[in-house]
């Protein structure tokens, strides 16, 4: 009777462990933190001119979506999401629709680059960046890699666009 009960205690235990372990097996998620853009039309102009030498710290941009004013990137590398940067030139175009670009830059702290390939999302707020001036149902924004030549484009209804 001993060994059952020691058996089964055994059994228990093994199931714990395997349920703990699957649970601790999801995907982390990271959560994401939204970038404030700064308009500096100097340092566009740099990382634009930058990403045609290849220099600097490469990163890919896998996705985009819309949501009001919200602009959500998902990108492919570096260690954290705060490591981005979003840099708008301050330029609008007043054609119909209206048009602009804002440049996101990879700039890790210290410069240590990341072996890992991380996803990130970088969550940037328009209507903060652009202001006024920014209205969603008639606007195109030109998301543009300051890693490499692999730009998208978002239309006002949310439909992106790969420019390479």
């Amino acid at each position: 009777m001993k060994i059952i009960q020691k058996n089964l205690r055994i059994v228990f235990a093994m199931f714990i462990l395997a349920f703990l372990a699957m649970s601790c097996s999801q995907k982390e998620v990271k959560p994401t933190k939204e970038i404030v853009g700064e308009i500096n039309p100097a340092e566009f102009q740099r990382l634009m001119t930058a990403r045609e030498s290849n220099k600097g710290y490469h990163f890919d941009i896998v996705g985009g979506k819309q949501d009001g004013n919200i602009l959500k990137i998902e990108v492919l590398g570096g260690c954290a999401a705060e490591d981005y940067k979003v840099i708008w030139n301050g330029l609008v175009n007043f054609s119909m629709p209206m048009q602009t670009g804002i440049i996101l830059s990879l700039e890790p702290k210290q410069g240590i680059n990341c072996k890992a390939i991380l996803n990130h999302t970088i969550i940037v707020d328009l209507k903060k960046m652009i202001g006024s001036n920014y209205d969603r149902e008639n606007f195109l924004i030109s998301i543009i890699n300051g890693s490499k030549i692999d730009d998208w484009v978002i239309n006002s209804s949310g439909v992106i666009t790969v420019k390479k």
